[in-house]
């Protein structure tokens, strides 16, 4: 099973390049920041293209939207004030994440956001296991690390979370999902994390190439389920 997770910074479904996407064969599409768009804006072949996916939408406000050609599954919630929408599948939850800012939410708001999420991922992984991609916003592999992104990250980790790119490329030190060119600042702040038991059914977790300018990269997992 192939997951991408792409945060398309405000762009609009009619500016997605899903022929580059959907070449990837991606059975779950989870996008960040999405905006919709009339079926009259888009192209004829897009639109039979994307027939076969479902698509979910998250309207409250962070452009969250899930595309999937997978079928049994039911929406369990939207939750933390729009910014997750969370599915229950066969054999695992899936959570799709537009995380909070440090520097918008400031350091308390913000770690003690974090902790009610990770709360909710314990509750969750004593379901089903999980997968959750999207953009937390959480910065990593940099040694200007803020603080309070090093003890999110930890905390997500220590309740038997991994991040599936490090447990790939564990060498890898300056890939990144993020950049301003403005001021050259390039970052890891999205991610798919699995639960510990589905560790070793990873097979892949990339950081693909940005098909369409978005200053976040999509990234990919493929997992066997």
């Amino acid at each position: 099973m192939k997951l991408i997770s792409w945060n398309v910074r405000r762009k609009s479904v009619a500016n997605v390049d899903f022929v580059s996407l959907l070449a990837m064969k991606p059975d779950i599409i989870a996008f960040q920041e999405l905006r919709p768009a009339y079926k009259s804006k888009l192209s004829d072949n897009i639109v039979e293209s994307l027939s076969e996916y479902l698509q979910i939408w998250n309207n409250i406000g962070y452009g969250m939207a899930v595309f999937t050609r997978l079928r049994g599954f039911k929406m369990m919630s939207i939750d933390f004030n729009g910014r997750t929408m969370t599915f229950e599948f066969d054999d695992f939850l899936f959570v799709n994440l537009e995380g909070p800012l440090l520097f918008s939410f400031g350091s308390e708001d913000y770690i003690t956001w974090f902790k009610a999420f990770r709360r909710f991922l314990i509750k969750l992984s004593q379901i089903k296991p999980v997968i959750v991609g999207g953009t937390f916003n959480i910065m990593s592999n940099n040694p200007d690390i803020p603080p309070e992104d090093a003890m999110v990250m930890k905390n997500i980790l220590n309740i038997n979370f991994v991040d599936t790119f490090n447990e790939l490329h564990p060498d890898v030190e300056e890939a990144y999902t993020y950049r301003t060119v403005k001021n050259g600042f390039d970052r890891r702040t999205d991610y798919f994390f699995v639960s510990d038991n589905l560790k070793d059914k990873i097979k892949s977790a990339t950081i693909e190439e940005d098909p369409l300018g978005s200053n976040h990269r999509p990234i990919t997992l493929d997992i066997e389920i």
